[in-house]
């Protein structure tokens, strides 16, 4: 790596429950087993009210007691595919009426509502589904940055009195933070908690893992938000670590395993 010595801003946190969910699980909410990268990104960024992106390397690792079902209200549209097609054809157009669609059966005159607005409150459902939530959450976060974002950052944490990391209702509580120094691991260690890794570094130092891709931060292009994703790997405890892995540690002995790569 080039180097002995760097420094990161170490962050305990404690989450009574949480849900870091799947943005494609809709039947099922489920939960990723730690915040994956643009969550926590996001928590950072809300805690110093930034409104633009500030480059930052974060390393994530944790655990939990255990998991449990509970019911979520979920809200969806719903209704016929005609209706779909519409509605799909007016937020694309920014139109009110409603045009014939290649390939389909003409509209009757009795189909053809129709200038007036779609009531979109009388398309929406409420429904419960089951979710998969965490109990007992204990993170630690290893952020990277300039000095001077380092400092904004603790300060800003120092000042803020109700923080969350999911969605609004998943409160923190921090338990530190802390300037810390990194260094390369210059002994053998088994690893305390479960962490995420760049694909690339689970390969080099074999370690077994669950494959994830992971939003980092996104561009909007055509209103559209276009996600950077990050290939990783969930690696469980209890792994060995060894001194020749060319691992970064703090002065703790966690391991640090950042989701960028350090040039």
């Amino acid at each position: 790596m080039g180097f002995h010595k760097m420094k990161a801003l170490r962050i305990k946190v404690f989450q009574d429950t949480a849900c870091y969910k799947k943005p494609l699980s809709f039947k099922v909410g489920e939960t990723y087993p730690l915040p994956p990268f643009s969550t926590v990104k996001g928590m950072l960024h809300a805690v110093m009210d930034a409104n633009e992106y500030i480059p930052m390397n974060i390393s994530i690792q944790g655990g939990y007691e255990y998991s449990f079902l509970e019911y979520q209200s979920h809200y969806f549209y719903k209704f016929r595919n005609r209706e779909v097609n519409r509605v799909t054809k007016e937020i694309k157009k920014g139109k009110k009426g409603r045009e014939e669609i290649p390939g389909e059966a003409p509209l009757t005159t009795k189909e053809k509502p129709c200038n007036d607005p779609v009531d979109y409150k009388d398309l929406m459902v409420r429904s419960p589904i089951y979710k998969y939530s965490l109990k007992n959450v204990n993170l630690i976060i290893h952020v990277m940055a300039e000095d001077n974002i380092l400092k904004k950052l603790e300060t800003a944490f120092e000042e803020r009195s109700f923080l969350s990391l999911g969605a609004a209702e998943y409160l923190i509580r921090i338990d530190e933070i802390k300037e810390t120094n990194l260094y390369l691991l210059q002994e053998d260690i088994i690893t305390k908690y479960n962490f995420y890794v760049r694909h690339e570094q689970a390969e080099e130092i074999n370690l077994k893992y669950v494959p994830y891709s992971l939003c980092w931060k996104y561009q909007v292009i055509n209103g559209t938000r276009e996600w950077e994703k990050i290939h990783a790997g969930y690696v469980k405890k209890g792994q060995l670590l060894c001194e020749v892995d060319d691992v970064l540690i703090d002065e703790e002995k966690n391991p640090v395993f950042f989701c960028l790569p350090i040039k």
